[in-house]
């Protein structure tokens, strides 16, 4: 149950020294990378994986971040911190949900610009956020 966050990259990434793509195998598969991290491509958008704001991936693509999709199991929030949430261009949603059998608990998805969804994600964690409905 581990917090993901999914950055999605304009299409400069082409342009940013380290990217190459490389074709996989005869049927026209085709992997993408910058320097050793693998990108992916979903409705022709490139992104990326990460687990946490440290990642040093951001700092090579951060100028050319369009969006950030994030999504957590808050373990240690109450069934209060459910409901919507914003901050700036941040906008969150958290519901009760179980997972493979076990009790119910907040699940958090976030989606904005960055640095939002960074503030937002950490407002939430901190409890310092009111329900928005």
């Amino acid at each position: 149950m581990a917090t993901i966050i999914y950055v999605f990259l304009e299409e400069k990434i082409r342009g940013i020294e380290g990217f190459r793509e490389e074709r996989k195998d005869h049927n026209g598969v085709i992997n993408y990378y910058l320097g050793e991290r693998e990108l992916y491509r979903d409705m022709e958008q490139f992104h990326i994986d990460i687990s946490d704001f440290n990642d040093p991936i951001l700092v090579a693509v951060k100028d050319i971040v369009e969006k950030v999709h994030l999504r957590d199991w808050l373990l240690s929030a109450s069934e209060e911190v459910c409901g919507r949430h914003s901050h700036e261009s941040a906008i969150a949603l958290v519901q009760m949900r179980s997972q493979a059998g076990k009790p119910k608990v907040p699940f958090c998805r976030i989606t904005g610009k960055l640095e939002d969804v960074k503030k937002l994600h950490n407002k939430i964690l901190k409890g310092e956020i009111g329900i928005k409905n």
